[in-house]
């Protein structure tokens, strides 16, 4: 599901375009270029009575701190924020150069059959993610209430996860992503977690996850009984105001105040 692409030439773009997954927050790849305090998880709680949650993923070489800027945008107050941060960890594609990452990459090559998918990465992040659900439901959150996603990488986390889910959620934010795992998923997917809407944006000129990879993805996540909503927009691997809106009117309308 990748289209083919030199590494060199993956570590060039891709470096140019997380830097411009949200605009005005610079990113890097390292660990060393961010302070520890960079490295931790970022929780925003909410500004009025918590009644939901929306958990967050970013996307590779990214941290928590790269989307929880948008969050006023979003216009949510009852609602907390969790901005998770993957852990540091080598990524093959970039010759082993450690990053924040929910799992490892290893090709841009195309992988019908799975061949070179990190499932112990995937799976790791994917019990990682479940456990905030938890704490969340544990709270007294209702799992209706609790909305996860992530962006490009951090997307793809949260499709694994949702589509295993055995609490019906809210709702599934994948924005510029791909689903994971395509060969394993349909036995893996539970009845809770293809009636989790889905709303899936994605870039028209985005040289890293083609438009098109977006556009397989959707139709693989209809094909097994998602309902799902797919929007484009005229960027690259990066947000855009008007996508920004369309999340915020989605969880208001996933998520209404109580």
């Amino acid at each position: 599901h990748f289209s083919r692409m030199r590494s060199g030439i993956f570590r060039t773009v891709l470096s140019r375009c997380i830097s411009q997954s949200f605009p005005g927050v610079p990113l890097s790849f390292s660990r060393k270029f961010f302070s520890e305090a960079d490295m931790g998880d970022v929780v925003i709680d909410a500004k009025s009575k918590h009644t939901a949650t929306v958990i967050f993923l970013h996307g590779l070489g990214d941290t928590g701190h790269g989307w929880s800027s948008a969050t006023p945008m979003f216009n949510l107050p009852h609602a907390k924020f969790i901005y998770p941060t993957a852990p540091t960890r080598p990524i093959t594609l970039n010759m082993g150069m450690a990053m924040p990452g929910w799992f490892d990459i290893k090709t841009l090559d195309k992988d019908d059959s799975d061949e070179h998918t990190d499932f112990e990465g995937l799976e790791q992040s994917r019990k990682m993610l479940e456990s905030l659900i938890t704490k969340e439901v544990e709270a007294g959150i209702e799992p209706e209430r609790i909305v996860i996603g992530g962006f490009s990488q951090g997307g793809a986390v949260s499709i694994f996860t949702a589509a295993q889910s055995k609490r019906k959620l809210g709702g599934l934010l994948a924005l510029s992503t791909w689903t994971p795992g395509h060969t394993k998923l349909p036995s893996l997917l539970t009845g809770e977690g293809k009636s989790i809407p889905v709303l899936q944006c994605h870039g028209t000129a985005d040289p890293l996850l083609p438009h098109s990879l977006g556009k397989q993805s959707n139709d693989l996540l209809n094909s097994l009984g998602f309902k799902t909503s797919f929007h484009s927009f005229p960027m690259q691997h990066a947000s855009h105001p008007d996508e920004i809106r369309l999340v915020a009117e989605t969880l208001n309308s996933w998520l209404p105040n109580q």
